[in-house]
């Protein structure tokens, strides 16, 4: 029951090609799905400088960027030469050339022209119209051969200068050709023709001819390769495959793929390496072949899909991944292919699985693979698998493993059966399971840890836990004490582990126990009850897992948990819940762990934010029953499956390219576009145009993602996703830099690409239009300024000829009159004394308006506006009134209001409101103390106050005083209040 979990796996094998070697898979991905049957007859694929593939067809050529493709497929003027494209080539300026069936095209990509060559003499022209291959030598020399010869491409002359060949007879009606050209070390040119191999000194310009001593169909030759041991290889037409034997320098036949039926012409090859392995490819007529070893070819021979793949072309990125191009479209090799294989089980039932896989006490190149039907010992150095012989047991005691530990001489074991030792080296088994029985009533044990030298602790089925002393032979039972409250009698310990720190850690009833197994103290973990994680048999804890850096993590179905510093945190996720089922954890190689997930296995990072999904890698089948995973190798995982082992190679595994930088292939912009934009790049354009950003990867990883960013208006990483475009409508004038990056599936990220982009705003928003706007307004200000300038100083001028004016001519006018009338009065007193009370009326009121006049010119004088100058006055006032009557005086004032600037009619109305209020309260309020007080807080606030007799001010006839009150403050829109009542004196408070 306790046996380790075994979990059924789905596995979906990929689309396309595969080729089998023994229990290796080689699968191809088929990438032209949709298109036509002429677009995916693809008989060429080429890779330029910038990364992108070419892919010849009979229906024009395409460009493809690793996520979108681009056709070329328009004939006749500004367009092609014919639609059956034959070969592909690039030249030092990154001009892109193809060859047709009908005429030569060359292709700038930075303007998307197309210049056509046809056969002719001069310039403009090639020696033949139907082209063959085209090569660019180490020179940079471009050449293109034809059943004619091969031509150099002379840039100056815009010509090709033809070497003639002679391939077979005169007959214009025979098909010849050059079929390829590969380049080797010496600088000469190994030639596949319809006629034999040549070979082609590009200097001497002379050929020497090599014939394959075979069948007149063996030396049409359609394939040359050079490979990494610098022997040539050359197919042919037949199916036969030559290799170059230096020391004869001869064409010897190696093997052939032709069957008895049926030819199977040899259309291309090349090579892949995996690991110490190279493998010679073969693009063929009937599919895929391959051999593994050159110096024995006839023994991994594999077709892939006989009769239905007509395959021409095998080609090597700059990334070193595999593409096979045929009549049925592009395939790309999965570059995991060589990372996985399977290893049957000699002898082992096929429905049998294989439990556990125990690392060999001998040596550490052996595995023993254990099931219910005995023990398998598997060497790792030459992948062999052999029966052990194991002790005899009625009980099958050790076929039936769910725990081990090792010491130097065995195994310490639980098992469905009972709990014992294995002496490896003696194959000697002692059973102690009659222990187990006499606590439990039942054999069954699940874990194990070594606590001590020589003392174990065995998990019970539901009867707590077994310590047994090896010395001694004394046991115990633990944490099964019905009668203590945390014990685990009645429950199941779903997983129980030692951790570094020297603690005992199981889990029970959904609970950590931490237990010291020295004095068998503990602490209990477990979920708080409002933890929104906490869903029974979800999310409640069921395995341990302890990483190679000693973290201890508790995983559950929905999330794992994190015990450090004593505390228990949710670790992954830190929200919410997992999308996959979490099942079991396993360490990792390194810091890398693999994760049990219902029918899935995935490989996961130390953080838990990458999950790579190991069901998708080809050699997985759809039965495939996995019980245990291996990490123990290095650079390998074991996986544990039915009558069969699966061996991981991590370092193909982790083969990860990082990715290459994105490439900027189109920017519209208005009217405009530009094509291959590099880093010092700047795009100018309106403020109303739209600027659309074509992106091309340049990574045939599909696993990559695309992210970009526009500085200057939004500084965040953005996901492009679904398309290879990115739009920005109307940007607003200023300047933005374009960032745009690739990061693979291992979280590598590509080196930024950049563009910068500068928004030419409208004429009114330009700097010399906003120059001079603010110069204009500021002459237009400054101009204003002056003007009102001078209208203050006349207008000062004004006031104080007006004031002059008032105080010398009125005031002297006035007081010549009160003069007069003081001298006349004196004159008739005695003749006419009835005049004398209209002479005294007459003086009186001239003193008076002398009196008024001098506050109107004192108002009116531009030197008095200051708030100093009103206090002075109103001070004067007050102490000259106030000393007629012997009335106490109380002045204050606030500093602030010396500096206060008040307007004329401001300060006018507060002194007239001011002398008018001191005059009633000295005249008539027989008062002993007048307070006069002027605060500046948010307003100014004048209050005369005195102590004298008050009056009701219903009974108060509103005469010229009380009116001239209300009018004055009015004019200045102040509040006046009067407060008065008889014998408690009057206030009149202002508040401006």
């Amino acid at each position: 029951m306790l046996r380790l979990f075994a979990l059924l796996l789905l596995f979906f094998t990929l689309p396309g090609l595969y080729a089998q070697d023994g229990q290796r898979s080689f699968a191809f991905t088929q990438i032209l799905k949709n298109s036509s049957p002429e677009e995916k007859n693809i008989s060429t694929v080429f890779q330029d400088s910038r990364g992108f593939l070419w892919l010849a067809s009979r229906k024009g050529i395409c460009r493809y960027d690793g996520l979108n493709f681009k056709q070329y497929t328009t004939l006749g003027k500004n367009g092609i030469t014919d639609w059956v494209v034959t070969c592909i080539a690039e030249d030092k300026k990154g001009h892109i050339w193809f060859g047709t069936e009908n005429g030569l095209n060359q292709l700038n990509p930075y303007t998307e022209t197309i210049t056509p060559y046809y056969a002719g003499t001069g310039p403009g022209t090639i020696s033949y119209n139907w082209c063959n291959q085209l090569y660019r030598d180490t020179k940079g020399q471009l050449w293109l051969s034809t059943e004619k010869g091969i031509a150099l491409y002379d840039e100056a002359a815009n010509s090709f200068i033809n070497y003639p060949v002679k391939l077979f007879d005169k007959d214009e009606r025979i098909n010849k050709f050059i079929k390829e050209i590969t380049e080797d070390a010496d600088g000469k040119f190994w030639i596949g023709t319809s006629n034999g191999i040549k070979l082609f000194d590009p200097v001497k310009k002379t050929y020497t001819v090599f014939t394959t001593g075979a069948a007149s169909q063996d030396n049409v030759i359609y394939s040359i390769f050079i490979d990494h041991n610098k022997t040539v290889w050359a197919g042919s037409f037949n199916g036969s495959l030559f290799r170059h034997n230096k020391t004869t320098n001869q064409f010897e036949k190696k093997i052939s793929v032709t069957t008895t039926d049926k030819t199977k012409s040899i259309f291309s090859i090349n090579e892949i390496k995996t690991g110490n392995d190279y493998y010679l490819l073969l693009a063929t007529s009937e599919g895929l072949y391959y051999l593994r070893n050159e110096e024995t070819p006839t023994s991994a021979f594999y077709s892939t899909q006989p009769g239905k793949q007509l395959l021409q072309d095998i080609f090597i990125d700059k990334q070193q991944q595999a593409w096979v191009s045929g009549t049925t479209g592009l395939y790309r090799l999965n570059k995991n292919s060589f990372s996985f294989s399977w290893l049957t089980v000699p002898g082992m039932p096929n429905s049998e699985p294989v439990y556990h896989i125990i690392p060999s006490l001998q040596n550490n190149t052996s595995l023993y693979l254990t099931s219910s039907t005995g023990w398998w010992k598997y060497n790792t150095a030459d992948n062999s698998i052999v029966k052990q012989k194991i002790p005899f047991s009625k009980n099958k005691i050790l076929e039936y493993i769910n725990n081990w530990v090792a010491d130097e001489k065995g195994y310490w074991f639980s098992s469905v059966n009972g709990f014992g030792y294995y002496n490896i080296t003696e194959n000697k088994l002692t059973d102690i399971s009659s222990t187990v029985y006499q606590y439990s009533g039942q054999y069954i044990t699940g874990f194990i840890v070594q606590v001590a030298p020589d003392r174990y602790w065995i998990t019970m089925r539901r009867s707590g836990i077994l310590e047994y002393d090896a010395t001694t032979g004394k046991h115990q039972q633990l944490f099964a004490d019905k009668n203590k409250k945390d014990n685990t009698y009645g429950y199941s310990i779903s997983d129980m582990q030692k951790g570094k720190d020297g603690f005992v850690y199981f889990i029970s009833n959904a609970k950590l126990y931490k237990v010291n197994p020295v004095d068998y103290s503990y602490t209990i973990y477990q979920q708080e009850e409002n933890s929104q994680a906490s869903i029974p048999g979800k999310s409640s804890f069921q395995k341990i897992f302890l990483s190679r850096d000693n973290k201890i993590y508790i995983s559950s179905n929905l999330k794992i948990y994190l015990l450090y510093n004593d505390r228990l945190q949710d670790y992954y996720p830190t929200n919410n819940f997992s999308e996959n089922s979490i099942e079991k954890v396993v360490a990792g190689e390194d810091s890398n762990c693999w994760v049990f997930s219902g029918q899935e296995i995935f490989s996961v990072n130390n953080n838990f934010t990458q999950w790579k999904k190991m069901n998708a890698l080809p050699g997985w089948t759809d039965n495939t029953f996995i019980t245990e995973v291996y990490t123990g190798l290095k650079n390998k995982t074991i996986f544990a499956a039915k009558a069969s082992i699966g061996v991981l190679d991590n370092g193909i595994l982790r083969q990860s390219n990082p990715p290459v930088p994105l490439l900027l292939s189109r920017v519209q912009y208005g009217s405009k576009e530009d094509f291959l934009i590099n880093n010092e790049s700047i795009i100018k354009t309106g403020f109303k145009d739209a600027i659309q950003i074509e992106l091309s990867p340049l990574n045939f990883d599909t696993e990559n993602k695309i992210y970009y960013k526009l500085k200057g208006w939004d500084d965040d990483w953005k996901e492009l996703i679904n398309t290879s475009t990115v739009r920005y409508e109307q940007l607003p004038p200023g300047a933005y830099v374009f960032f745009s990056k690739s990061v693979n599936s291992s979280g590598v990220e590509s080196t930024a690409t950049e563009i910068r982009l500068k928004i030419i705003p409208p004429f009114y928003r330009t700097w010399w239009f906003i120059t001079l706007l603010v110069v204009s307004m500021g002459a237009a200000a400054y101009a204003f300024y002056k003007y009102k300038l001078a209208k203050a100083v006349e207008l000062e001028k004004m006031r104080t000829r007006i004031a002059t004016d008032l105080h010398d001519d009125i005031g002297a006018t006035l007081s010549s009159i009160s003069m007069y009338s003081e001298s006349l009065k004196g004159q008739v007193k005695e003749k006419l004394p009835h005049l004398e009370a209209v002479l005294n009326k007459m003086g009186e009121n001239s003193r008076e308006m002398v009196t008024g006049m001098s506050d109107i010119v004192w108002a009116i004088n531009p030197a008095n506006d200051t708030g100093e100058k009103l206090l002075q006055r109103m001070e004067n006032y007050a102490t000259d009134m106030c000393a007629v009557k012997n009335i106490q005086l109380h002045f204050s004032a606030d500093e602030k209001i010396k500096q206060t600037k008040l307007s004329l009619e401001e300060r006018k109305n507060i002194y007239l409101i001011y002398k008018e209020a001191v005059n009633n309260a000295v005249k008539y309020s027989g008062a002993k103390n007048i307070w006069v007080s002027l605060q500046q807080l948010s307003r100014l606030r004048l209050k005369v106050k005195d102590d004298g007799k008050g009056f009701h001010k219903a009974s108060i006839r509103k005469g010229n005083g009380l009116n001239n009150f209300e009018i004055r403050a009015k004019e200045i829109g102040a509040i006046l209040n009067i407060i008065s009542a008889p014998d408690e004196g009057t206030i009149v408070e202002l508040k401006l």
